[in-house]
């Protein structure tokens, strides 16, 4: 076994059991939908905002082009935890057209530990995380995570 990944909430864990390693991306802080007050005019603060939420689809495109099979979002995903329900569709959408790629998410101090009732779905490639630490297995690899 080897760890590849340990904080005091979350852990990865693979078995080298097989030839072909699992591609893993992670992000963290993107902070989508943010109101972008400081020092931005509102067109700026606007194309900030539609800038950052094109980034995060760039990267899950990457992750579906390049065999990325887990996708890792370890926090601030959203700045808030008052999300327009538009944006949500969307990253919602966006995570469930990518069906070939598990998405592991845990919630970071902006958005608080609320994601998953702020969703409007929870799709079946989206792993969220709850106060108590589960495991989930992806192939050779082990991903352990808890809220808090």
């Amino acid at each position: 076994m080897i760890i590849l990944l340990y904080t005091d909430r979350f852990i990865i864990l693979s078995f080298p059991t097989e030839n072909q390693p699992m591609k893993i991306l992670h992000t963290a802080d993107l902070h989508l939908a943010s109101a972008m007050k400081t020092e931005l005019s509102s067109d700026a603060a606007i194309a900030r905002r539609n800038e950052l939420t094109e980034t995060f689809s760039r990267m899950i495109e990457y992750a579906a082009s390049n065999g990325i099979e887990a996708f890792i979002i370890a926090g601030d995903l959203f700045d808030t935890g008052r999300v327009p329900m538009k944006t949500l569709r969307y990253i919602t959408d966006l995570i469930a057209d990518h069906a070939g790629i598990t998405f592991y998410y845990l919630c970071g101090n902006h958005e608080g530990n609320n994601l998953g009732r702020m969703l409007p779905y929870v799709p079946d490639n989206l792993i969220l995380f709850g106060d108590e630490w589960s495991y989930h297995r992806q192939r050779n690899v082990v991903f352990c995570g808890k809220e808090n």
